[in-house]
């Protein structure tokens, strides 16, 4: 994470991720929280 700027509006908060992790699927958790990652970080804005 640390190789993205200070712009991006998402601040993904540990506290998020976990509560993601208890509340996905059994078997499931890792895509879930990585889908949830990708979703708080809008990876197509390009650093300027």
């Amino acid at each position: 994470m640390a190789s993205y700027e200070a712009g991006h509006s998402a601040i993904v908060r540990n506290r998020d991720l976990i509560d993601v992790w208890i509340q996905a699927q059994r078997g499931n958790r890792k895509q879930v929280v990585y889908e949830k990652l990708l979703s708080l970080i809008d990876i197509t804005d390009e650093p300027s």
